[in-house]
């Protein structure tokens, strides 16, 4: 195999690694967004009152907030992949 052909085809393999990964972490965000949809108010938690009451509250509040990490970060990830991929194919073809 010639050196040209070699580099096509590992283009190619790298433009389908960068593609799949796109549709993973699209796949990703949309299940962290179901998730985030799914986290109660911490206000509903009006059924308990004192110690366990802000327990819940800071459990709620703590998960939202990883979530709301893990979407920043998923985001980020995506937003890399996408760039690179464009980057690729621009300067590829």
């Amino acid at each position: 195999m010639s050196d040209v052909a070699a580099a096509s085809a590992q283009t190619l393999r790298l433009r389908a690694a960068l593609e799949q990964q796109v549709g993973a972490l699209e796949a990703l965000s949309r299940r962290v967004e179901e998730a985030r949809a799914g986290v109660p108010p911490s206000a509903d938690a009006g059924i308990w009152d004192g110690e366990a009451h802000r327990l819940y509250v800071a459990a709620v509040e703590a998960l939202a907030g990883e979530l709301a990490t893990v979407d920043t970060l998923i985001r980020s990830a995506l937003s890399h992949t996408r760039r690179a991929l464009s980057t690729m194919v621009d300067r590829a073809g």
